[in-house]
């Protein structure tokens, strides 16, 4: 029986994903050496990371780092030529910046391609200096922020590196004197960053040098969001986090592949202490992914030799057929698979007043407000965004309110405030709300009423004139 492939039902299945899922700037990162390559097998797995599920979120990638790339010129425009291919023209972007190495040979440089109706590129800078006996190449140092969002507070500053290669000792140096020159920069940003380093480490084991001076204390302290931290290279015990190689010996798919099998972590996301704390812009917990490997290939086998079923699973509207041409893709894309996490987005607070009332009011009236507190985060899940924590009250002749919370995709919530009319008179106050989230947009809110408020009528027994006796 001949597969339905992916790739043939590109157009059908892109269509779907873009008109099912919204623009939002909840973040889908992807870090990947992607070897220069392009083509058919590229494209088939930029839109399966975009079809899987994980915790609940399915969605087009929003980031996507590039080691290998040929400069921002090169392989990124092809990327972003790709995914506007399936998402529409105009979706994707890319960066400008192309940072120094000591040759060509060394293995090409890092570029971003990005969603603009999710994140704004801020700036890009480059990281260190190269030599031949330290750096072999310069990282790139991406400051983006969700569309909405204003503020240091709301960035992520992704570092995008391709670290020395090799196992020997100078090697190892080497990687080190690359990830001090990260540090020192990422420290320099101060405490509370949102950092990711992203991109190819050529790590072996944690053991090494370069991983003490990442994870080393500071304000720029990476952290392992999965924690599968040791001794990875031909581990049984990592094998569910290895990226390379997805081509085992003897069954290269083009030529110049590296082989191996899947044997070595070396693609990762790691990130600073405030990414990992659940509040503003953080990681969500368990969505860190090498794309397709599901566990159930060989140490040193084929990605084929995974599982098609574990990986249609969280694959929307795959097929077992579906996901083994998907498999093969990723064999014949690259030497390295991508690396894949989601991102929750701060808050976004929405305020609406109802019940002032248009004319006058007698004293002793019952006049009461009613704010409506929203998360308004552009998000397709509630966990896509920060829960919004506020407080309402009033000032002047207004009183009431309360704090409360809302998550993202809430019904809202309500909380009274009275106006005062003990006495006649313009009655004139202020209803406040302002929310505590960490970078939350649109955080604070006030708005002004006046009330008119009449005393009650007078009887009188005469008709010319106010007589009360």
């Amino acid at each position: 029986m001949k597969r339905f492939s992916p790739y043939l039902a590109a157009v059908g299945l892109a269509v779907l994903l873009g008109a099912s899922l919204p623009a939002s700037a909840q973040l889908r990162v992807v870090s990947w050496n992607s070897s220069g390559r392009t083509g058919s097998d590229v494209n088939a797995v930029l839109r399966g990371i975009g079809a899987e599920r994980r915790s609940g979120i399915a969605k087009p990638i929003d980031v996507l780092l590039l080691q290998e790339s040929s400069g921002a010129t090169g392989t990124a425009q092809s990327y972003v030529n790709a995914l506007n291919s399936l998402y529409g023209a105009g979706t994707y972007a890319r960066g400008t910046l192309t940072p120094a190495e000591v040759s060509v040979a060394t293995g090409g440089t890092q570029s971003i391609v990005y969603r603009v109706s999710s994140v704004e590129l801020v700036s890009e800078t480059v990281v260190g200096t190269v030599s031949t006996s330290g750096a072999a190449r310069q990282q790139v140092r991406h400051e983006i922020r969700p569309v909405g969002y204003s503020g240091a507070a709301s960035s992520m500053f992704l570092y995008n590196g391709h670290f020395k290669a090799g196992n020997d000792s100078i090697d190892r140096t080497r990687r080190d004197a690359e990830a001090g020159q990260v540090r020192t920069n990422a420290d320099a940003l101060g405490a509370n960053r949102n950092i990711v380093y992203a991109g190819d480490y050529n790590v072996y084991r944690a053991s090494e040098a370069m991983w003490a001076t990442l994870t080393l204390a500071g304000n720029g302290r990476a952290n392992d969001p999965i924690n599968q931290v040791g001794e990875w290279s031909d581990s049984t015990q990592y094998k569910g986090v290895h990226t390379q190689s997805p081509a085992a010996n003897g069954n290269s798919r083009y030529s110049g592949q590296t082989l191996g099998g899947m044997d070595d972590r070396f693609d990762f996301q790691t990130m600073s202490d405030a990414l990992i704390n659940t509040s503003g812009i953080s990681y969500i917990s368990g969505t860190y992914r090498a794309f397709g490997n599901t566990n159930t290939h060989a140490v040193n086998g084929d990605i084929t030799g995974g599982s098609a079923s574990a990986f249609a699973a969280n694959l929307t509207d795959y097929t077992n057929d579906m996901a083994t041409d998907l498999l093969e893709s990723i064999a014949r894309s690259c030497d390295h698979i991508p690396v894949v996490a989601d991102y929750q987005i701060p808050a976004r607070m929405g305020v609406s007043v109802s019940g002032a009332p248009t004319t006058a009011v007698i004293v002793g009236a019952n006049v009461s407000l009613l704010a409506t507190v929203s998360n308004t985060a552009n998000v397709i899940t509630a966990n896509g965004a920060d829960t919004l924590a506020f407080t309402a009250s009033g000032t002047g002749a207004i009183t009431g309110g309360g704090t409360g919370t809302d998550a993202a995709l809430g019904a809202g919530v309500d909380r009274a405030l009275t106006v005062g009319t003990a006495t006649a008179g313009a009655k004139i106050g202020t209803v406040n709300v302002s929310s505590s989230s960490e970078a939350v947009a649109n955080g604070t809110f006030s708005q002004n009423f006046s009330v008119n408020v009449l005393d009650h009528a007078n009887a009188s027994f005469s008709s010319l004139t106010d007589t009360n006796t």
